[in-house]
């Protein structure tokens, strides 16, 4: 379930508890070294792990609904998701490994 539907749905799923059921996240995504985005660092890359969040096409296909909860999830690093662009970066990264492939 890549993208934005994906996060709503697992968002939904836990109940707003502010974490994915993980299992569910991973399954089928390709695990990036998310601290090649800047503004994430070991912490931050950790956290988003054990959130389900391990590749640069989950973190690229995010809408704005999605960026509100996981900064919301981040508590504290929140901005940092918009003011580093972590979207945007995640897209050009993913785009750089994996040459757009699924």
């Amino acid at each position: 379930m890549p993208g934005s539907v994906a996060l709503a749905r697992l968002a939904s799923a836990s109940g707003g508890s502010g974490s994915f059921p993980p299992a569910a996240a991973v399954q089928g995504a390709r695990q990036d070294n998310l601290k090649e985005i800047v503004g994430i660092g070991p912490v931050l890359e950790a956290r988003l792990h054990a959130l389900g969040i391990v590749s640069f096409r989950q973190l690229a296909d995010l809408d704005e609904d999605g960026v509100g909860w996981l900064g919301c999830v981040l508590d504290g690093f929140g901005d940092r998701i918009v003011s580093d662009d972590w979207v945007g970066q995640a897209g050009s990264l993913y785009e750089r490994h994996h040459h757009g492939r699924v």
